[in-house]
């Protein structure tokens, strides 16, 4: 009830201010954090090692529960999954190599849905 009257409030400020909002279009923004910006829309997640388990959260600025993550291009390197429901990708990486992918979040079930975000990331896997 908090949120709807917060929001509620907002928009009249924003009305009167004359400016167009979308509500909770920033809400789903990528953190800059644990993967950095490295510049041309790429962001670099820590190194993983081949052979030794690794583990990534894709963290939200705003995580709302009801946030579905996804692969939407590229891949994972092999033996790591994204889990949907909290955006951490983890297992063991059975090769080495470079892997860039699109995280792609999606708000299926939120109360208040959005549009979907998205960010590609890269995974740098050193050999044994």
């Amino acid at each position: 009830m908090r949120r709807i009257t917060m929001f509620l409030t907002l928009f009249a400020l924003a009305s009167v201010a004359g400016l167009v909002v979308t509500p909770g279009a920033a809400a789903g923004d990528f953190a800059d954090e644990p993967c950095t910006d490295a510049g041309g829309d790429i962001y670099l997640c820590p190194v993983a090692q081949q052979g030794v388990g690794y583990s990534v959260r894709f963290k939200l600025k705003e995580y709302e529960g009801c946030d579905r993550f996804r692969v939407s291009s590229g891949s994972l390197p092999p033996g790591l999954t994204l889990s949907s429901d909290d955006g951490i990708a983890s297992g063991t990486p059975s090769a080495a190599g470079s892997f860039t992918f699109y995280i792609t979040v999606d708000y299926p079930t939120c109360p208040n849905p959005k549009n979907a975000s998205d960010r590609r990331f890269q995974i740098n896997v050193n050999p044994q």
